[in-house]
């Protein structure tokens, strides 16, 4: 495996890249190399979006699938409403 080292890097970057790792709970490297792999095309899936996440949390697809078919009524237009 070959090692890069990247010189001057700009405070912003920096600071950003310290904090995406922390708030992924991943290490400056594991991270970086992550971002150059889905910049260069080379990942199968890019990472999930988690931004919300320790806010509202996330439902498992099962969940998803639940409620999805429980607010399905919700799609439907009750046209005597509108007569």
């Amino acid at each position: 495996m070959k090692s890069i080292t990247i010189h001057n890097l700009d405070t912003v970057t920096a600071q950003k890249i310290q904090q995406l790792a922390s708030e992924m709970g991943l290490s400056q490297n594991k991270l970086i190399k992550r971002l150059l792999r889905q910049s260069l095309g080379l990942s199968d899936a890019p990472s999930p979006m988690n931004d919300f996440e320790k806010f509202c949390g996330y439902w498992s697809e099962e969940e998803a699938e639940s409620f999805t078919a429980n607010t399905s009524t919700f799609d439907a237009i009750d046209t005597e409403l509108w007569d």
